[in-house]
């Protein structure tokens, strides 16, 4: 495995973030007319995204105050399967129990050396996924010390805001709500 963020250069692009609380009404798990609806109005905004690669946020939102709460990745199923799985709804609702602001999807997608989103990541593309969910998760342990991820020792490495000028994030309309959440202004 490669060893982290400042060699490789990873390419990911950033989108959201997305309500869920449209979708869930607070529910523990959202249907799937509430999924197909949610997913269709990403796919609205961003075409493509909701089949796409990579790393997800579970972040809220109260007085304007942006939280992390859970990093994920969608390296073996895309977005539309992986956001939605059994333990990502328990992730929501236990959020939802310790932080009453709105609960939102961040979405880093990977992209190929070539700068075209990863569909089915190859080896390559698997390991910069997991590369960027460590990176990640160690900037929101940083942010929020209560990260509801499993297995957080594994990812101690203190990343710094600095490296993350020096990880690839192709610039979007979303990559400021992505700083914001990660507070890196």
């Amino acid at each position: 495995m490669r060893s982290g963020c400042l060699e490789q250069k990873l390419s990911f692009e950033t989108f959201g973030p997305f309500d869920l609380e449209p979708v869930t009404g607070g529910r523990v798990m959202a249907g799937n007319k509430q999924q197909a609806a949610f997913w269709g109005q990403v796919e609205a905004r961003e075409a493509g995204l909701p089949e796409a690669y990579g790393c997800f946020l579970v972040s809220s939102l109260k007085r304007g105050k942006s939280m992390p709460w859970y990093v994920g990745v969608a390296n073996s199923t895309p977005f539309s399967d992986s956001c939605f799985a059994r333990s990502i709804n328990r992730i929501y609702m236990s959020v939802r129990r310790i932080d009453a602001g709105a609960t939102f999807f961040l979405h880093l997608v990977a992209l190929s050396p070539a700068g075209v989103r990863r569909v089915r990541p190859d080896s390559n593309g698997l390991a910069d996924i997991k590369a960027m969910e460590a990176f990640l998760v160690s900037l929101s342990m940083n942010r929020n010390p209560a990260l509801l991820n499993q297995g957080l020792e594994r990812f101690r490495s203190h990343a710094s805001a600095g490296e993350l000028v020096q990880a690839r994030l192709k610039p979007t309309i979303d990559h400021r709500a992505f700083r914001h959440i990660l507070g890196i202004v």
